[in-house]
Parts: structure tokens; sequence; C-alpha cells
């Protein structure tokens, strides 16, 4: 082989040689290069879902949002139709109440000056300014009081016009059932006459407080509450002296 040949050959296996040192590091580098271009692409796709799936998330709250205030407002409807039928009634319940005398008809309480006119002193006890007021809403009443001293004793002596009025008597009627007697370890509650009207009675020795009272005219609710006394029997005591019959004939 002559030296031109030999040179030739030379060449040709230092180029094949270059070639091929410069392919793996080309390939080397485009791999990394395309494990660059995906690692970007996944985070890009990840940040597309991300976002995708806040503003589904945002969507899905605001939908929610929508029915919540719906059903909210359905459920205030609601409420709102129950109380007014709750109140209506409430007002029918009331009418059914109203203060009507035997005949039927609306009665129209006493003034509270005439219902003072029953009070009297009573010896012995101080008798303080009487008072009184008159309502005529939601169930017409009149009511007038007064208080006696005697030392640490008083007695409130109270009467009330009921006007017949079935709501403001319903609580006093068991009181005065025929027979109707409660006995407890410091004293006792029964029914009673007082001064020939239908009453009750009772007496707690432990504070010493008793009450004696009537049911004048069926309509006038007499009461006289003692506290600090020894026995009931200034409360009868009061009770006969006071003008209980001046009652039946206020009308």
């Amino acid at each position: 082989m002559n030296a031109s040949r030999m040179t030739s050959l030379v060449l040709v296996l230092a180029l094949a040689a270059t070639a091929c040192g410069k392919s793996d590091q080309e390939k080397q580098a485009d791999e990394a290069k395309k494990q660059i271009e995906q690692a970007q692409q996944q985070i890009q796709d990840a940040a597309k879902r991300a976002q995708a799936a806040g503003e589904q998330a945002g969507r899905a709250a605001a939908e929610a949002g929508k029915v919540a205030g719906v059903e909210a407002a359905k459920g205030g409807a609601v409420a709102a139709n129950e109380a007014a039928k709750g109140l209506e009634a409430l007002a029918k319940g009331l009418q059914g109440l109203a203060a009507t005398g035997p005949d039927g008809k609306p009665v129209e309480p006493v003034n509270f000056h005439d219902l003072q006119a029953a009070f009297v002193p009573l010896d012995g006890w101080e008798m303080g300014k009487p008072t009184g007021s008159k309502m005529s809403t939601p169930v017409s009443y009149s009511q007038a009081s007064v208080t006696y001293r005697k030392g640490d004793a008083r007695i409130e002596a109270n009467i009330m016009d009921s006007s017949y009025s079935q709501l403001l008597m319903g609580s006093f009627m068991p009181l005065m059932a025929t027979g109707y007697e409660k006995e407890t370890e410091n004293g006792y509650q029964k029914s009673t006459t007082v001064v020939g009207n239908p009453g009750w009675e009772s007496w707690d020795s432990h504070e010493k407080r008793g009450e004696v009272a009537a049911f004048v005219n069926k309509r006038f609710v007499v009461s006289f509450k003692g506290h600090g006394i020894d026995n009931n029997k200034v409360l009868f005591q009061l009770a006969q002296s006071s003008n209980l019959a001046r009652l039946t004939s206020l009308k």
C-alpha cells in the first residue's frame, strides 16, 4: 500500500471515529433535552389540571350557594307562613275566651276605683294607699290592691274583675272544687267558704305565710295574702270586714 492510499485510509478512519464520538454526545444531549421537555410538559399539564379543578370547584360552590339560598328562602317563607297561622289561631282562641256575661254579650270590667271602695281599715294595722289598673287587651280586666302592715308582718289585699273571662278564671277553678284539699309537711291548701262565697285558703307554717281568697258573683276574685303572720285568722277577719257585698252590685 503506497503512502497516498495509507493517508487516505487514515483520514477516513479518523473521520469515522470522530463522527461516532459526536453522535454519542449528541444522543446524550438530545436525550437530556427530551427529558427536560417532558418534565416541563408534565408541569404544564399538571398546572392546567389544577386550574381546571379549581374552576370546577368554584362553579360547584356557586351552584351550592344558589341552592342553599333558594332553600333558605323557602324555609323562611314556610316559617313565616306557620307563624302567621299560629298568630291567627291564637287570635281565634282569645276571641273564644273573650269576656262575655251570662247573656253572651261582651262585658266591660268596672273601673278600678270602684274596686278600691271594697277595702276597709283593719284594726291594729296600718293601711297603705290603694292602687289599681285596667287593661283592655288581649283580655279585658281591672284590678285594685292595697297593703296592710303591722311591724314585720304585712297583708296584701287584691281584687280582680275578670269580666267573666274563662282565660283568667281557669286557673282558680280547681282550687274551689268541692272537697279539694292538699296537705304538705309545713301546711295545707284546701277549698273553703269565705263570707258565703266559694273560695280557698292555704297556709305554710315554715314561711308563716297564708292566703284566703273568694270568688264573688262569678267574676270577682278577692284575695288576702299574709306574710309573717301566726295563722290565717287575721285574713278571715279582714275578709269579713271588707265590703265584698258591694262587688255584687257592680256591673
